[in-house]
């Protein structure tokens, strides 16, 4: 279990930082606020983590990919610009 907690405090110092911290700070500032207010805040706290490269690379990652066969359809075609 030592081990376990090992590779998972790696994953989380290796992780997106900015993001970790910025939902440590919404738990605390959140435990107090109204719903309406509390979404809001969420929301605020969205479109800065949006803003990072974490998020660019997370994006980008989770794109799909066009398959072989598509790839070489595009390139064959005649009538498409690549």
């Amino acid at each position: 279990m030592l081990t376990e907690a090992i590779d998972f405090a790696a994953t989380l110092a290796n992780g997106p930082t900015f993001a970790h911290a910025m939902t440590k700070r919404m738990l605390h500032q959140e435990w107090n606020m109204s719903l309406e207010t509390a979404i809001e805040a969420e929301a605020q706290a969205q479109a800065l983590c949006m803003q990072t490269e974490d998020f660019r690379r997370a994006y980008r990652a989770l794109q799909p990919r066009p398959s072989r066969s598509s790839r070489e359809l595009t390139h064959s075609c005649p009538f498409q610009r690549i």
